[in-house]
């Protein structure tokens, strides 16, 4: 093999590489190392569930409660609790998630028996 064929050889090799990309050749990955972000962040989840609980407030003050919006909003509320918890039940460590579903929970408990004094709505009920 010529000089010339060893280096057309090395940079047909580099250039086989760069084309590969880093997925093949380098350290396999293991299950489990990589985990996908979170499509939400269980602060901005927590907050709308606090604003959706204000909204409650102001369709059941007044003396004709507004049902329709109350149980669609006993219904956000109740969602965004299932999506802050189904965030801690996957980040075990995340205390400060857990405390956030907690709280969740309670809103949602605490929604589901005020529109219920209120209002019929055709939702589960609380739990």
């Amino acid at each position: 093999m010529t000089r010339h064929d060893k280096l057309s050889f090395g940079i047909a090799s580099l250039l086989l590489l760069a084309a590969l990309g880093p997925g093949c050749g380098g350290a396999a990955m293991r299950p489990g190392e990589h985990v996908e972000p979170e499509r939400d962040n269980p602060v901005d989840l927590d907050a709308e569930q606090v604003e959706r609980v204000e909204e409650l407030d102001r369709a059941l003050a007044s003396p004709e409660a507004d049902c329709a919006s109350a149980c669609a909003l006993g219904d956000a509320i109740c969602d965004l609790e299932a999506r802050i918890c189904g965030i801690a039940q996957r980040h075990p460590e995340d205390e400060a998630t857990h405390a956030r579903c907690e709280d969740a929970g309670g809103r949602c408990e605490g929604a589901r028996s005020r529109i219920a004094e209120r209002c019929a709505c055709d939702a589960p009920p609380p739990g």
